[in-house]
């Protein structure tokens, strides 16, 4: 099994998008896991994937199938990022 790091930049209730350095094909599901407190854990399917100008990739990707602590987990932070 192949694993890639990628930097999360952006997260909403519908998404989150990342920068690394290997294209990921729209369409694809793929198993991230957000280092945050806790871990998260997810299936997301990629949406877009656009080369930057500084030679990596943004990435949009949407949760897929999200349940169970993970889903509780990403709605606390959803809920931590939002402005007050």
């Amino acid at each position: 099994t192949k694993r890639d790091s990628y930097a999360a930049c952006g997260v909403s209730w519908s998404t989150v998008s990342m920068h690394g350095v290997q294209p990921l094909a729209p369409n694809w599901l793929v198993q991230i896991v957000l280092q945050c407190a806790p871990p998260i854990e997810m299936l997301v399917n990629v949406k877009t994937c656009e080369r930057t100008s500084d030679g990596t990739y943004l990435i949009v990707a949407q949760p897929f199938g999200l349940d169970g602590t993970d889903k509780k987990a990403w709605v606390a932070l959803l809920q931590r990022t939002r402005p007050r």
